[in-house]
């Protein structure tokens, strides 16, 4: 069960950096503007915060910390039962 906590706490600190580091990042994209028959009518560069990633990552951080605080709770229990 520590070892479990332990391993989790390492995981939630490096969402948290990768969190810190992914709002912080700007990313770019070339992306056409479509075509006239078969030639193309160009490209535009496109560049903006990537929101989906953050929100994946913020997800996956508050599950993490959700299931940690039920292990904290479980732990609790069983050091007071033992008593």
């Amino acid at each position: 069960m520590k070892a479990e906590m332990k391993d989790l706490r390492k995981r939630i600190e490096k969402d948290r950096r990768q969190l810190e580091n992914l709002e912080e990042s700007i990313v770019t994209d070339s992306v056409s503007c479509g075509k006239k028959g078969k030639k193309s009518l160009g490209t535009v560069k496109v560049t903006g915060r990537p929101d989906g990633a953050i929100e994946r990552k913020k997800r996956s951080l508050k599950r993490k910390l959700q299931l940690q605080e039920i292990l904290e709770a479980d732990t609790g229990r069983r050091i007071y039962s033992v008593c």
